[in-house]
């Protein structure tokens, strides 16, 4: 059996002031890894958070990350990449810039760095923000603030993630889910979008957290219905809609839990699945992918 989860609001849930994982969640891991289970974690983030994660677990797990833009293996090193091409980054950021609400954009790929350009964002939100990512602590980003950083880099092509966020405030949800139907139906040939919050999450076409674990997975010579997936947002449907044993958090969204056979308020929760088979016997695909 092997376990995918997502990070933030799944395994991250609830966030441990100075630790990166609860004592529930890390116990739950390291007993399913003493057992011969295999463990990923899948992951909207870059690779900073990894070294972090493996050493609170004690051992090294693969990383799927930027919403499977890029795959890590437990060796450390970079096992696929699967950017966004340069020139559609360029078109989208250029028609969408001042579109729908959009107070802010940020490119990703596999390192550490991430670039934000916050020029329609306004000085307070911009404020909260850095506020909140300084007492993450672990859960920190490494960021750049510098709109001609932001714009070198998503010149320079090579983006596994572009997001564009809606802002804090009353309506701002909603907000990014009107924006990402907007760039959907503009972009659906070049770019894959989900929503997730007040952020909207593009990734190449046909690269999904779900499309990348499948890959992985079957690398590792497993099949679909030997893995468990669990998360709690919108990137995380891709993975609900390809691997039958899914499980979503108790606080997602309700359109979120539509997709998911199983409810848990923490990762921990997917034990009593494993020690009882029976459970999810009967789970099958709610959504099922084309092709």
């Amino acid at each position: 059996m092997i376990l995918a989860t997502d990070l933030d609001g799944t395994l991250l849930y609830p966030r441990k002031p100075i630790g990166v994982l609860a004592e529930r969640n890390r116990n739950f891991l390291r007993r399913l890894h003493a057992q011969g289970h295999a463990i990923v974690a899948v992951s909207g983030r870059n690779s900073k958070i990894l070294p972090d994660l493996n050493k609170d677990l004690g051992f090294a797990v693969p990383f799927i990350g930027c919403n499977g833009g890029f795959i890590i293996g437990e060796d450390g090193k970079l096992i696929e990449k699967r950017p966004i091409d340069k020139d559609v980054v360029l078109e989208l950021y250029a028609s969408m810039i001042d579109r729908c609400g959009i107070g802010a954009w940020l490119v990703m790929d596999e390192t550490e760095q991430d670039y934000f350009d916050v020029h329609n964002l306004s000085s307070f939100a911009t404020v909260l923000a850095v506020i909140g990512n300084f007492f993450s602590f672990k859960y920190g980003e490494k960021f750049s603030l510098n709109r001609k950083e932001f714009l070198h880099r998503l010149s320079r092509g090579n983006i596994c993630k572009l997001e564009a966020l809606t802002g804090i405030g009353i309506g701002k949800k909603r907000q990014a889910r009107e924006a990402s139907i907007a760039i959907a139906d503009i972009f659906s040939d070049s770019v894959r979008v989900s929503s997730t919050g007040i952020a909207i999450e593009m990734t190449a076409r046909g690269v999904s957290k779900g499309e990348a674990l499948k890959r992985f997975i079957e690398s590792r010579g497993y099949a679909l219905d030997e893995v468990i997936v669990v998360g709690d947002s919108g990137n995380d449907v891709s993975m609900f809609d390809l691997f039958p044993h899914s499980f979503v958090m108790s606080h997602a969204e309700p359109w979120v839990k539509a997709h998911a056979n199983h409810v848990v308020k923490g990762v921990f929760e997917v034990q009593r699945f494993i020690d009882d088979p029976s459970l999810i016997e009967g789970d099958r695909v709610k959504f099922p992918t084309e092709g």
